[in-house]
């Protein structure tokens, strides 16, 4: 068959514009001679072959596809942020000097990138609202932080794949050059940590990172980091600005409830979880 019988035969099978026979001769004629040849259709399928066939390329089609969610409902006892109660905690906490820290870092709230970046994505943000020079391009002629920029300690592949340690944030927040305080569970008790609350967040010159376990706080998951940004004296809550903004917002918690959360060791590696304190040394530049 010609070409253009090829082309034909896609929108109608049967028919063919030009005898295998009278090819040469339609070519030199022009198109004012085609002809047409009707080729022999094959015959019918049984409905049940069609039935069939009709099953299977549905089948093809609605295959089961891979799970994806769109954030996730925030459960008690966490009071979310932006609710009318966690706004009128704001106003309180802000009006009793509990929110000091909370401006810089809310300057730099960010998402972190990949699902396991939590402990990157809360440093990041914990350097830039120190003001910390990278040294390093971001991009273009910037120097700014972000993960891929924490990658001194531990590849950035297998971060993706399991995230940060505790002893592991720690010890890129050290490659950066700042002061870090580190805080594990067994060495402080819930009066000291409510005593460095109060410290840590009526001042920003220094801020606190979190390291938990999310199934104390009743939400999926297990370990977690996420910045401090704020602490209400009076009733007791903690924010946790969770940089896992996909999943869940900003949100109150009470202090024994992630004194608790905090107390849980790490699945991956039995060691236990806590916080740390990071702040810029007199002598670091800006």
């Amino acid at each position: 068959r010609c070409l253009a019988c090829e082309m034909q035969s896609l929108a109608r099978p049967e028919v063919c514009l030009f005898s295998a026979s009278r090819t040469r001769q339609h070519i030199r004629a022009g198109p004012a001679t085609l002809t047409h040849h009707r080729l022999t259709p094959p015959p019918p399928r049984s409905p049940q072959l069609a039935a069939r066939t009709l099953s299977l390329r549905l089948r093809a089609t609605m295959a089961t596809p891979s799970p994806s969610y769109y954030k996730r409902v925030l459960p008690e006892p966490c009071v979310a942020f932006s609710s009318p109660e966690g706004r009128a905690i704001f106003k309180a906490a802000l009006l009793s000097g509990g929110m000091e820290c909370y401006m810089q870092l809310a300057e730099q709230f960010t998402t972190q990138a990949e699902p396991a970046y939590c402990g990157l994505a809360s440093l990041a943000m914990v350097l830039n609202a120190l003001d910390v020079d990278p040294r390093r391009k971001w991009k273009g002629v910037w120097r700014w932080y972000d993960e891929r920029l924490l990658d001194c300690c531990v590849s950035l592949d297998r971060v993706r794949q399991s995230g940060v340690t505790l002893d592991e944030l720690v010890c890129l927040a050290r490659c950066q050059g700042v002061q870090v305080d580190t805080h594990t569970f067994g060495s402080f008790t819930l009066e000291e940590f409510r005593e460095t609350l109060r410290r840590e967040c009526s001042q920003h010159k220094s801020f606190m990172i979190a390291s938990y376990s999310r199934k104390a706080l009743n939400q999926t998951g297990d370990g977690h980091f996420s910045p401090v940004g704020g602490y209400f004296e009076e009733k007791d809550l903690v924010l946790l600005l969770d940089v896992a903004r996909f999943k869940y917002p900003p949100h109150w918690v009470k202090t024994a409830v992630l004194f608790d959360a905090m107390s849980r060791p790490d699945a991956d590696t039995g060691r236990p979880r806590g916080y740390v304190t990071l702040s810029k040394p007199p002598a670091l530049p800006s």
